[in-house]
């Protein structure tokens, strides 16, 4: 919230003291400033003007007040170093900025961390909070919703009365992915994920396995899931270094992160893509698209994702009562150079 100059008193410059200064009333300063006033262009400028000279600026956290909520927007992090998780941040950064709203941003570890920042949501009224974990703290969202606090989880549907969700179409994924390894030629495919699995990487994972299931029915094609002791780089790397002991020729991964390091770790035995295996990854993250990789994946669309989440929590703080809604926003297959013709 910005600071207010102060008048000749040391006090700060009031909504009163514009009114005064452009001959309207305070009423008219008010709604002229927070933008909700049909009014003359001539009467506009000259409170516009007269705010300007003497230094005026909206105390939003004082106007949210008045109206029960503030113009605040509570964002929940778990983890955003992942680089689609980054992105996503920075998108929905951008959204809420370009709706003339505020970011309150909590990350959250631990239950201590949970209660401090359901007190500080409702300490500064948020208008409503964007959970973007791919494992968002249940009781969080309970919580607000029961306090009337409207709730967006970001890539995960929770069963919650009022929560809505905005998550990437990872059933489109999961069967693009599936199509393209077996266009490919691949035949004895696999599925790589985090130990004890996400949201969002189980969903993949069943839709790739229900896309490839006519071809595993007919004995076309066989499958198996890789476990990746964790979800950065060198969990992925270290996943390539134990998954030739039986044939793999397709892999399907749940983020690029861990498909750049499966590639990374192919390479290191010997095994190269598309010579020895294809692979796909899910994200298009930056370093994706990047030598030495040019990783074939599917394209979630951040600022999709972003959009949708703000515009849905806001539908719902105008519409408390409404159905919980779930949306998927569309996703698209990259071609580049890590699938191709089974050797």
């Amino acid at each position: 919230m910005a600071r207010r100059r102060q008048d000749r008193t040391g006090r700060p410059v009031t909504a009163q003291a514009v009114a005064e200064q452009a001959g309207v009333s305070r009423a008219t300063v008010s709604r002229i400033m927070s933008g909700q006033a049909r009014v003359a262009a001539e009467t506009r400028d000259r409170v516009l003007e007269a705010a300007a000279e003497l230094g005026y600026q909206v105390n939003m956290l004082g106007r949210g007040m008045n109206r029960q909520r503030s113009d605040l927007v509570g964002i929940v992090v778990r983890g955003a170093t992942d680089p689609y998780r980054a992105s996503l941040f920075e998108a929905l950064l951008r959204e809420i900025d370009a709706r003339g709203l505020q970011s309150l941003v909590s990350e959250i570890g631990d239950e201590a961390a949970l209660d401090r920042t359901i007190a500080r949501f409702l300490q500064y009224r948020v208008t409503g909070v964007l959970v973007t974990s791919g494992a968002p703290p249940i009781a969080l969202a309970e919580q607000c919703a029961r306090l009337g606090i409207p709730v967006v989880a970001i890539n995960r549907a929770v069963a919650i009365d009022g929560v809505d969700a905005v998550l990437s179409d990872n059933a489109t994924g999961g069967r693009l992915a599936a199509e393209s390894l077996l266009a490919a030629g691949c035949r004895h495919l696999g599925f790589l994920g985090v130990e004890g699995g996400t949201y969002s990487g189980l969903a993949r994972s069943a839709a790739f396995v229900a896309a490839l299931a006519p071809a595993l029915a007919a004995g076309r094609a066989t499958f198996r899931p890789i476990t990746a002791a964790g979800p950065d780089h060198e969990a992925g790397a270290a996943a390539a270094a134990g998954a030739w002991a039986q044939p793999l020729d397709g892999l399907f991964c749940a983020s690029d992160v861990l498909a750049c390091g499966f590639l990374d770790g192919a390479r290191a035995a010997g095994r190269i893509a598309p010579r020895d295996f294809s692979i796909i990854g899910f994200d298009d993250v930056p370093p994706a698209g990047l030598a030495p990789y040019r990783l074939t994946t599917i394209r979630q669309d951040a600022g999709g994702v972003a959009a949708r989440a703000v515009a849905l929590m806001l539908e719902r703080a105008e519409t408390p009562g409404r159905p919980a809604t779930i949306e998927a926003v569309p996703v698209a297959l990259v071609k580049r150079a890590t699938v191709g013709p089974a050797g």
